[in-house]
């Protein structure tokens, strides 16, 4: 499956494997393995329509943010999804869907 502006990452259910392409910034690594993960938890299969990878970004952001690490890099930093990123050590991808998460929760 290929995102916009993402490297390539994939799960397969039946391997219960994840492939993450190489010379990834630790940020991509952390990202992409936990979308990768969310797909595993979630029992996905094959290419996914997009509201299923939005799910998996959602699940990915739950496990790699706490609210309070969100919070505290919000309040240094803005809401902006790039500086949070860069100061979570995630892809915007991740600040993006834990941004919907808090929009659709509060």
């Amino acid at each position: 499956m290929w995102w916009s502006n993402q490297p390539h990452a994939a799960y397969s259910h039946r391997h219960q494997s994840i492939w993450l392409p190489r010379n990834l910034t630790n940020a991509e690594t952390r990202s992409l393995l936990a979308h990768e993960i969310a797909h595993a938890i979630h029992g996905d299969q094959g290419p996914q329509p997009p509201h299923i990878e939005a799910r998996a970004w959602r699940t990915a952001a739950r496990l790699l943010i706490s609210e309070t690490e969100y919070r505290a890099a919000e309040l240094l930093h803005g809401p902006n999804a790039g500086a949070l990123a860069e100061a979570l050590d995630v892809t915007a991808e991740v600040i993006n869907a834990y941004q919907d998460t808090l929009r659709t929760t509060t």
